[in-house]
């Protein structure tokens, strides 16, 4: 019976030293395979901080390139716009009555009137738009220099055809609103639709120095002159024939039915 069990402690014990080997050597064996890969992951880092630095010392040169592209496709951008917006007006015009214009000067009364003198002006021609208020002394004095300009302007040989218009503030109100006429007397000049000056005249003494001196300026101006003046001044010009399509819209729809649809004058076609 003792011998028995003994024997019985024995096998117990010699299990019990192979479960103890056993779990040192597993133990053993997971920090063996820690330390193996924790050269491999030094190694990585200190390949990735290399690539990274190549990468930096390489943007200086590569990264000029997108922001050239990025200045390019908004140039593009902006060109299509503009010629959207004058389709849209020539689309508009067509269903619009056509004004019959008489003397030298056009008085314009209506949006439908401004918008012809624009869009019938003959290709790379100028209109000239003066506006002013029947209130207003000094307007009074100017309206006299600006027909004598007309008349005398008209029958001269000039490099490109001329249209002289009146616009009255008070009988254009949401003409006047929609352009931000402000101040008068004031003059525009406009060429294939696109306004490219915008100013007041001051007092009636200065009014040939000022309105003469601006329109002969545009005339000389050549095919190059104008594509440069066109880049330089893109923003406000773009910024003007979002305005004159918003008066299209008004005109063409009717102003409850522009505000129903949820225009607003800074929308392009959808």
């Amino acid at each position: 019976m003792a011998l028995s069990f003994l024997r019985t402690l024995a096998i117990v014990s010699s299990c019990v030293m192979e479960r103890s080997t056993a779990f040192v050597l597993r133990a053993t064996f997971k920090r063996h395979h820690i330390n193996t890969i924790t050269t491999p992951t030094k190694s990585k880092s200190l390949l990735q901080m290399t690539m990274a630095s190549n990468i930096t010392s390489a943007s200086s040169y590569d990264i000029q390139k997108p922001i050239v592209d990025d200045i390019i496709s908004e140039d593009m951008d902006n060109e299509w716009k503009m010629n959207k917006i004058k389709r849209r007006i020539v689309q508009t015009r067509r269903r619009m009555p056509t004004y019959d214009p008489t003397g030298p000067v056009r008085t314009i009364t209506t949006i439908e009137g401004f918008l012809d003198a624009l869009g019938n002006s003959p290709p790379n021609g100028l209109v000239i738009v003066k506006y002013h208020a029947k209130f207003c002394k000094v307007c009074a004095r100017v309206i006299i220099k600006y027909k004598k300009l007309a008349d005398r302007l008209s029958s001269a040989q000039t490099p490109v055809p001329i249209t002289f218009t009146d616009v009255e503030i008070t009988a254009n109100r949401d003409l006047c609103s929609t352009l931000g006429i402000k101040k008068f007397p004031f003059v525009q000049i406009y060429r294939n639709m696109e306004c490219v000056a915008s100013f007041g005249t001051g007092p009636a003494h200065n009014f040939k120095k000022v309105v003469d001196g601006s329109i002969n300026e545009k005339l000389l101006m050549t095919d190059e002159d104008w594509n440069k003046f066109r880049t330089e001044f893109e923003t406000e010009i773009l910024d003007n024939l979002i305005k004159i399509d918003q008066l299209s819209l008004k005109t063409a729809l009717g102003l409850e039915t522009c505000e129903a649809d949820g225009y607003i004058g800074d929308d392009l076609l959808p």
